[in-house]
């Protein structure tokens, strides 16, 4: 008799926790969603809730710096690099 045994990590503790109590509020409640809700709270490091944080907005590559709000400065994009073709030029033999 073979028994697999699942090994319970932080993620999934709170995952089921997750679910629990979004079950206890919707009947409808799918685990895909406590994942997906869980995801947003789970904090890496020490495992459990983590408060909600917003990400840093990101930049934008060297295409629009926005000096004022009214007038954008288009900044000079880098021309880009042509790659050596992969095929080699191979002539065909004649035979006589």
């Amino acid at each position: 008799m073979f028994i697999n045994y699942i090994k319970m990590t932080a993620w999934t503790d709170h995952v089921k926790k997750t679910f629990a109590a979004g079950k206890k509020k919707n009947d409808k409640y799918t685990y895909k969603q406590a994942m997906t809700d869980a995801a947003k709270t789970y904090k890496k490091a020490g495992g459990g809730a983590a408060p909600a944080k917003k990400a840093p907005a990101k930049k934008a590559k060297g295409k629009v710096e926005v000096v004022d709000e009214e007038a954008p400065v288009v900044a000079p994009m880098k021309p880009k690099k042509k790659r050596a073709s992969k095929k080699a030029a191979v002539e065909p033999e004649m035979e006589m």
